[in-house]
């Protein structure tokens, strides 16, 4: 029985080895470069915002985008800014409080960005969800999100996600030769929605597959080694 568990494990940690070759053998186009992006920020759903009439303080209002791109502001009601600039967003409500304010000065302040990120994962020490700003960089996304973890994480091959159009693209990125070789890998600009994906080293991608693979074989074990235990121990107590 014993010999079975041992056969089945080491079948696993074969099927583990093979599939992190098949990984390793993973060969992407570089992380394209480009000019500094032209951008502006457009609203999007959970995006945080504060509205206020110049002269009028008890219109200030502290809201959120809805799910569908809408605001609820006192008296210009509900007001869609889905896709606008702040000033655009800011030219549609004064067009809406028209009827109540005259020539009424709104300001719009985005208090917090929800909607428009980079996401980084992966051996980072801090991974998660950054705001987008115009000119953010590959570096720069992996510095916000505490740097890279250099005992488990591999430098030379790190991973741009983009799906601009519903068809993903992926793309190599190379940390070492950006930091260390002049004439190599070059800092590129993100877009927003691109996911950084900061890969394993080998070794640390297959002692993970190793723990995998030998767990139920562990659990297994621990759960004979204990009823053995358990056996001799109400064997050797002795009846009352």
């Amino acid at each position: 029985m014993h010999r079975g568990r041992e056969l089945r494990a080491k079948s696993l940690v074969s099927i583990a080895v093979a599939l992190l070759v098949g990984v390793g053998c993973t060969a992407y186009e570089p992380a394209p470069l480009g000019p500094k992006p032209s951008y502006r920020y457009r609203l999007g759903p959970n995006d945080a915002l504060r509205v206020s009439v110049w002269g009028r303080p008890e219109l200030q209002s502290d809201t959120a985008v809805a799910p569908d791109g809408r605001i609820a502001l006192p008296l210009a009601g509900n007001v869609q800014v889905l896709g606008l600039t702040l000033e655009e967003s800011a030219e549609k409500v004064a067009t809406q409080l028209k009827e109540f304010v005259r020539d009424p000065i709104v300001c719009v302040e985005l208090r917090d960005l929800k909607s428009s990120q980079i996401h980084v994962v992966g051996e980072v020490r801090t991974p998660g969800s950054i705001p987008y700003h115009n000119g953010i960089t590959f570096l720069e996304a992996i510095q916000r999100s505490g740097s890279f973890i250099a005992e488990f994480s591999n430098p030379t091959h790190m991973l741009l996600i983009r799906d601009p159009t519903g068809a993903k693209q992926v793309y190599e990125y190379d940390m070492d030769d950006m930091l260390t070789n002049p004439d190599g890998q070059k800092d590129v600009f993100l877009q927003p929605g691109d996911v950084v994906y900061v890969c394993p080293r080998y070794v640390t991608q297959f002692a993970r597959w190793v723990d995998q693979a030998l767990a139920p074989l562990t659990a297994l074990t621990r759960a004979t080694y204990s009823g053995v235990g358990s056996y001799a121990l109400w064997a050797t107590t002795p009846a009352p």
